[in-house]
């Protein structure tokens, strides 16, 4: 005659039932002793980071060639060649783009945000500050998308996000915040740069619930097109896209090709497509390989120091990504994973 178990108890050979080591590591991670990895934002996360490693080359690439161009035409045609890209893509592989009409105010303001006043920004600030200072202050991007996104109740900021978000930081002034000599016009540079910051920023923060509702490759081909179209019209206007500014050398065409398609169209479909899967906080934190890939091809292409504190950020950012993907314990409400 078989013996019952005790009431409670487990019975080590049952085939189906928990063992008592697979209910004490079941209560270790449910009491969050065990840090548990988000893979799907793992995956996201790895897509943006690609992006933003990508970026940090657009910022050595964009410093290169702006010399020969001026901002308003270099950011326009870029950005007009890769939502060319971008919009064929789409095309061949049947995306639609329907958007509900009350979506229509908020899309424009974010494709003029980041399409035209971003990029205009971003080129206008790397003609008078150097590639480690721009990087540096871009990368402190996960600040002002996080508050952002908490004071519109459009992520609550946990304290391993804040945490993550400290040491990307941290990061970035270990890898590039020392001995960097500054140019005479870097002030007004930076200061351009943080303006520019502001506005990525906030499409970060706001643009996530578009991503989500809508087809996020053909929204950004689309929102591409409108900004970039914006400010080709505007650099007709205060720039010389037919009198100088796309004269450029072999090298200096090089440089605006690699800026189109893989720093535009391949950066912006590695983003959308990780943005999908992480939340705003968790998208910016990956700026912070944007400064640390800025500083070594700098270093290479531009002959910009390099620090010894680079080793160290590349230790803090990447640490400062699990730390964003880092589950919290019991239940995990919508936005905080």
């Amino acid at each position: 005659m078989a013996r019952r178990s005790a009431p409670g108890s487990v019975n080590p050979s049952s085939a189906t039932g928990p063992t008592i080591e697979g209910s004490a590591e079941l209560f270790r991670n449910r009491a969050g002793f065990y840090p548990m990895i988000d893979r799907q934002a793992l995956l996201g996360m790895t897509l943006v980071c690609s992006a933003a490693s990508i970026g940090g080359l657009t910022v050595v690439m964009t410093r290169f060639v702006v010399p020969e161009s001026d901002p308003f035409t270099l950011a326009s045609v870029r950005y007009l060649i890769a939502s060319a890209c971008l919009l064929l893509l789409v095309a061949y592989q049947g995306r639609r783009f329907r958007v509900d009409p009350r979506d229509w105010p908020g899309l424009i303001a974010l494709a003029l945000i980041f399409f035209a006043a971003f990029p205009y920004c971003f080129a206008r600030a790397l003609e008078d500050t150097t590639s480690a200072r721009g990087a540096l202050i871009y990368a402190c991007m996960p600040l002002v998308t996080m508050f952002l996104a908490a004071a519109f109740r459009i992520e609550r900021i946990t304290s391993w996000k804040f945490l993550g978000v400290m040491f990307a930081i941290a990061g970035v002034w270990s890898a590039i915040g020392f001995d960097v000599d500054a140019p005479p016009n870097a002030i007004r540079g930076d200061i351009i740069m943080v303006i520019g910051t502001a506005f990525s920023a906030a499409y970060t923060a706001f643009a996530k619930r578009y991503v989500m509702k809508y087809d996020g490759v053909a929204m950004t081909a689309w929102s591409m097109f409108l900004g970039s179209s914006a400010l080709f019209i505007i650099a007709i206007i205060f720039g010389s896209p037919f009198s100088g500014s796309l004269d450029l050398s072999i090298r200096g065409w090089g440089a605006l090709l690699f800026l189109a398609l893989p720093g535009g169209a391949l950066m912006m479909w590695c983003f959308i497509t990780g943005f999908r899967l992480v939340t705003p906080t968790q998208a910016a934190i990956a700026v912070g390989c944007n400064p640390l890939t800025a500083i070594l091809f700098a270093a290479w292409i531009l002959s910009e120091p390099i620090g010894w504190g680079s080793a160290a950020g590349f230790a803090l950012v990447t640490i400062a990504v699990f730390c964003a993907n880092r589950k919290t314990g019991g239940r995990t409400s919508s936005g905080t994973t």
